[in-house]
């Protein structure tokens, strides 16, 4: 075997050479390619926290606002409730009223019934005194007619 070499032998020993330039300028590359991913995955994930933050402040606002909307409710139910117990009160007393005057309205007839039956009695009472006192006058002039 000689140690010659043909150019078979330098053709492939350059092609080999060559390829090895290229794979390390390709690995080189997918180092620097692998290196910006890695910051943009930086970057991607500082991004998703600060999101997330903001999810997560705007999520307490908002359980805050509704917090203090069903505090609001709450206390407008309690004062519907209250308004709702004086309305109930109120139409009670307006019955019990309701039922006084209707009671007064009646006593109130029954006393001018019974004004009117004292009227027609006191009436009928002077007509008999008128009677009684013409009567006594009668009496009283045949009586001294008779004495005489």
């Amino acid at each position: 075997m000689s140690k010659e070499l043909t150019v078979k032998d330098l053709l492939e020993k350059d092609i080999l050479k060559n390829l090895n330039l290229e794979v390390k300028k390709l690995e080189s590359k997918k180092a620097s390619l692998d290196s910006e991913i890695g910051q943009k995955q930086e970057g991607l994930n500082h991004y998703k926290a600060s999101i997330e933050k903001e999810i997560e402040a705007k999520r307490q606002e908002l359980s805050i606002e509704i917090q203090l909307g069903n505090e609001k409710i709450a206390k407008k139910n309690k004062e519907l409730d209250k308004r709702e117990k004086d309305i109930i009160e109120r139409e009670k007393e307006q019955k019990n009223i309701e039922s006084e005057w209707k009671k007064l309205t009646e006593d109130k007839k029954a006393f001018s019934a019974s004004l009117k039956e004292n009227d027609t009695i006191k009436a009928s009472m002077i007509e008999k005194e008128k009677k009684s006192i013409l009567l006594i006058e009668q009496y009283t002039k045949k009586l001294k007619e008779l004495e005489k």
